[in-house]
Protein backbone atom coordinates (compact mmCIF):
# COMPACT_ATOMS: atom_id res chain seq x y z
CA UNK A 1 0.00 0.00 0.00
CA UNK A 2 1.41 3.47 -0.67
CA UNK A 3 0.76 6.27 1.21
CA UNK A 4 1.47 10.18 0.14
CA UNK A 5 4.26 11.11 2.42
CA UNK A 6 7.83 11.93 2.57
CA UNK A 7 9.99 10.60 4.70
CA UNK A 8 12.76 13.19 5.44
CA UNK A 9 15.80 11.11 6.64
CA UNK A 10 19.21 12.65 5.83
CA UNK A 11 20.40 10.01 5.12
CA UNK A 12 18.22 9.01 2.05
CA UNK A 13 20.09 8.56 -1.42
CA UNK A 14 17.01 10.77 -3.14
CA UNK A 15 18.17 14.13 -0.84
CA UNK A 16 21.55 14.24 -1.99
CA UNK A 17 21.50 16.14 -4.98
CA UNK A 18 23.29 15.29 -8.18
CA UNK A 19 21.44 17.16 -10.43
CA UNK A 20 18.33 19.73 -9.78
CA UNK A 21 15.38 18.68 -7.42
CA UNK A 22 13.82 18.08 -10.37
CA UNK A 23 15.77 15.79 -12.20
CA UNK A 24 15.80 13.56 -8.74
CA UNK A 25 11.63 13.59 -8.16
CA UNK A 26 11.69 12.27 -12.01
CA UNK A 27 14.88 9.84 -11.10
CA UNK A 28 12.66 8.72 -8.09
CA UNK A 29 9.21 8.07 -9.92
CA UNK A 30 11.15 6.15 -12.42
CA UNK A 31 12.16 4.14 -9.72
CA UNK A 32 9.02 3.68 -8.47
CA UNK A 33 7.47 2.87 -11.73
CA UNK A 34 9.85 0.14 -12.38
CA UNK A 35 9.15 -1.35 -8.94
CA UNK A 36 5.69 -1.44 -8.94
CA UNK A 37 5.23 -2.93 -12.21
CA UNK A 38 7.74 -6.03 -11.87
CA UNK A 39 5.75 -6.03 -8.26
CA UNK A 40 2.27 -5.98 -10.34
CA UNK A 41 3.29 -8.53 -12.80
CA UNK A 42 4.67 -11.37 -9.96
CA UNK A 43 1.89 -10.85 -8.12
CA UNK A 44 -0.31 -11.53 -11.07
CA UNK A 45 1.85 -14.59 -11.79
CA UNK A 46 2.33 -12.97 -15.20
CA UNK A 47 5.64 -12.77 -17.56
CA UNK A 48 8.00 -10.02 -17.17
CA UNK A 49 11.42 -8.80 -17.81
CA UNK A 50 12.77 -8.61 -14.02
CA UNK A 51 16.37 -6.83 -13.72
CA UNK A 52 18.29 -9.07 -10.95
CA UNK A 53 21.11 -7.50 -8.79
CA UNK A 54 23.02 -9.97 -6.93
CA UNK A 55 25.55 -8.29 -4.46
CA UNK A 56 28.54 -9.90 -2.85
CA UNK A 57 27.86 -10.56 1.30
CA UNK A 58 29.46 -8.19 3.42
CA UNK A 59 31.48 -10.97 4.92
CA UNK A 60 33.13 -11.42 0.98
CA UNK A 61 33.56 -7.43 0.94
CA UNK A 62 34.79 -6.73 4.57
CA UNK A 63 38.02 -9.99 3.46
CA UNK A 64 37.97 -7.96 0.21
CA UNK A 65 38.52 -4.61 1.49
CA UNK A 66 40.84 -5.72 4.37
CA UNK A 67 43.30 -7.83 1.46
CA UNK A 68 43.33 -4.26 -0.41
CA UNK A 69 43.65 -2.50 2.71
CA UNK A 70 46.83 -4.61 3.55
CA UNK A 71 48.70 -4.38 -0.03
CA UNK A 72 49.41 -0.50 -0.86
CA UNK A 73 48.84 2.58 1.06
CA UNK A 74 47.67 4.49 -2.29
CA UNK A 75 43.88 2.07 -1.55
CA UNK A 76 43.48 3.72 2.12
CA UNK A 77 40.20 5.97 0.31
CA UNK A 78 37.41 3.99 1.33
CA UNK A 79 35.18 5.39 -0.98
CA UNK A 80 37.91 4.07 -4.17
CA UNK A 81 37.93 1.00 -2.65
CA UNK A 82 33.89 0.47 -2.14
CA UNK A 83 33.38 1.58 -5.70
CA UNK A 84 35.92 -1.04 -6.95
CA UNK A 85 34.57 -3.57 -5.00
CA UNK A 86 30.76 -2.85 -5.76
CA UNK A 87 31.79 -2.50 -10.07
CA UNK A 88 34.05 -6.05 -9.91
CA UNK A 89 31.87 -8.24 -8.07
CA UNK A 90 28.48 -6.66 -8.73
CA UNK A 91 26.01 -8.83 -11.44
CA UNK A 92 22.89 -7.35 -13.32
CA UNK A 93 21.46 -9.30 -15.25
CA UNK A 94 17.94 -9.53 -16.97
CA UNK A 95 15.76 -12.55 -16.10
CA UNK A 96 12.52 -13.88 -16.44
CA UNK A 97 11.99 -15.30 -12.94
CA UNK A 98 10.93 -12.32 -10.20
CA UNK A 99 14.14 -12.76 -8.48
CA UNK A 100 15.35 -9.93 -5.75
CA UNK A 101 17.81 -6.93 -6.98
CA UNK A 102 19.52 -6.58 -4.03
CA UNK A 103 20.55 -2.93 -4.66
CA UNK A 104 16.53 -2.11 -4.14
CA UNK A 105 16.21 -5.12 -1.99
CA UNK A 106 12.72 -6.32 -4.22
CA UNK A 107 11.49 -7.10 -7.29
CA UNK A 108 12.58 -4.40 -9.85
CA UNK A 109 12.52 -3.98 -14.09
CA UNK A 110 13.53 -1.59 -16.53
CA UNK A 111 10.10 -0.71 -17.99
CA UNK A 112 10.21 3.72 -18.00
CA UNK A 113 13.12 4.25 -20.57
CA UNK A 114 11.89 2.01 -23.76
CA UNK A 115 13.71 4.50 -25.99
CA UNK A 116 17.34 4.09 -24.29
CA UNK A 117 16.76 0.25 -23.71
CA UNK A 118 15.34 -2.73 -25.45
CA UNK A 119 13.96 -4.28 -22.46
CA UNK A 120 12.03 -1.12 -21.28
CA UNK A 121 10.39 -1.35 -24.90
CA UNK A 122 10.16 -5.11 -24.88
CA UNK A 123 8.35 -4.60 -21.49
CA UNK A 124 6.07 -1.96 -22.23
CA UNK A 125 4.77 -4.78 -25.48
CA UNK A 126 4.01 -7.18 -22.54
CA UNK A 127 2.13 -4.57 -20.65
CA UNK A 128 0.41 -3.71 -23.46
CA UNK A 129 -0.39 -7.33 -24.42
CA UNK A 130 -1.21 -8.65 -21.45
CA UNK A 131 -3.01 -5.50 -19.54
CA UNK A 132 -4.20 -3.23 -21.77
CA UNK A 133 -5.30 -6.15 -24.30
CA UNK A 134 -6.04 -8.53 -21.54
CA UNK A 135 -4.99 -11.29 -23.96
CA UNK A 136 -4.37 -13.66 -21.39
CA UNK A 137 -5.32 -17.24 -22.37
CA UNK A 138 -2.60 -19.99 -21.93
CA UNK A 139 -0.93 -19.72 -25.33
CA UNK A 140 -0.68 -16.64 -25.01
CA UNK A 141 0.94 -16.23 -21.71
CA UNK A 142 3.32 -19.68 -22.72
CA UNK A 143 4.38 -17.93 -25.87
CA UNK A 144 5.21 -14.71 -23.67
CA UNK A 145 7.34 -17.09 -21.17
CA UNK A 146 9.52 -18.33 -23.57
CA UNK A 147 9.77 -14.93 -25.24
CA UNK A 148 11.08 -13.34 -21.93
CA UNK A 149 13.30 -16.35 -20.92
CA UNK A 150 14.84 -16.21 -24.78
CA UNK A 151 15.34 -12.36 -24.81
CA UNK A 152 16.82 -12.08 -20.70
CA UNK A 153 19.83 -15.04 -22.32
CA UNK A 154 19.91 -13.15 -25.63
CA UNK A 155 20.26 -9.38 -23.62
CA UNK A 156 22.88 -10.81 -21.30
CA UNK A 157 24.78 -11.86 -23.44
CA UNK A 158 25.24 -9.23 -25.46
CA UNK A 159 26.19 -7.16 -22.55
CA UNK A 160 28.90 -9.37 -21.62
CA UNK A 161 30.32 -9.00 -24.91
CA UNK A 162 29.86 -5.20 -24.85
CA UNK A 163 31.63 -5.26 -21.35
CA UNK A 164 34.24 -7.32 -23.02
CA UNK A 165 34.64 -5.25 -26.50
CA UNK A 166 35.28 -2.17 -24.52
CA UNK A 167 37.62 -3.73 -21.37
CA UNK A 168 39.86 -4.89 -24.68
CA UNK A 169 39.57 -1.43 -26.89
CA UNK A 170 40.21 0.85 -23.32
CA UNK A 171 43.03 -1.52 -22.89
CA UNK A 172 44.17 -1.15 -26.45
CA UNK A 173 44.00 2.80 -25.83
CA UNK A 174 45.59 2.64 -22.99
CA UNK A 175 48.38 1.09 -24.43
CA UNK A 176 48.32 3.41 -27.21
CA UNK A 177 47.67 0.81 -30.30
CA UNK A 178 44.56 2.76 -30.76
CA UNK A 179 43.84 6.20 -30.60
CA UNK A 180 40.56 7.64 -30.09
Amino acid sequence: QLENVILFETHHESLKLSYSPSSNIVHEIMVLYNYLLAKYFKDMGLPYMYRHMHLPSDDFITKQFNLINNLDAKFHNQKKIMRMLTENYTRAEYTAEPLIHQGHKTVYSHSSSPLRRYADAYCQYLIYDLIFRENLDDLNIAKWEYKTKELAKEINKRKKENEDFARHYNYLVKKKILKK
